[in-house]
């Protein structure tokens, strides 16, 4: 996979300039034609970014702050192709920009936004896209991915709440070994030598 700089001309003659990810340039041309572009300029600018640094697991807390902004922006009034693009362009993280990437692209070649999400089952659970794409049929998206972020920050909370009921045996159980391997090396040895010294017989 790499990652193409494109110059192209749209109908009814807009100039446009962007980033697309594909196998090769011939694979990158297809796409771009699909979308009725003109192609003026087409560079490889390397290897895509989510190859380039590894598909990174991406956290519960991400997938929420994602679902959180494309609903604001859906919201405010942004077209979901704007938004997501928007989002990419935003982003810093190679696995997102990979990710928002490919999800644009599959949008632009008419699939729905569950459709795009299904495509990263790695990252968005069936649960979340059932539910978004019963938010799509519906026309309730926005108040669907609302509920779903809302949703990602109670399981993140419990979570937490989870690790921190965890920390505390955890930490009880590790002083327990300190305290047997500080008897066992030091203490122990200094009464057996005691004893030994007194003529006394050790008591085990």
């Amino acid at each position: 996979m790499a990652t193409f700089e494109y110059e192209a001309l749209r109908e009814p003659g807009d100039s446009v300039r962007g980033e697309i990810d594909a196998a090769d340039a011939r694979a990158a041309t297809n796409l771009l034609v699909r979308r009725g572009y003109h192609i003026l300029r087409l560079d490889n600018v390397g290897e895509a970014r989510g190859t380039r640094f590894g598909m990174r697991r991406v956290r519960n807390r991400a997938v929420v702050q994602f679902t959180r902004d494309v609903a604001g922006l859906l919201r405010a009034g942004l077209s979901l192709d704007h938004a997501l693009r928007t989002l990419r362009e935003r982003h810093v993280d190679p696995t997102w920009r990979m990710i928002l990437g490919t999800m644009r692209t599959r949008l632009e070649e008419g699939g729905t936004f569950s459709q795009c999400l299904a495509a990263h089952n790695d990252v968005f659970d069936s649960v979340y896209v059932n539910l978004v794409r019963a938010g799509e049929e519906s026309g309730m998206l926005v108040e669907v991915l609302q509920r779903l972020a809302k949703l990602g920050v109670r399981r993140e909370e419990l979570r937490r709440s989870v690790r921190l009921a965890l920390v505390y045996p955890a930490v009880l159980a590790a002083l327990g070994v300190i305290t047997v391997i500080v008897m066992m090396t030091f203490v122990v040895p200094m009464f057996t030598q005691v004893f030994e010294e007194s003529d006394q017989i050790l008591p085990w």
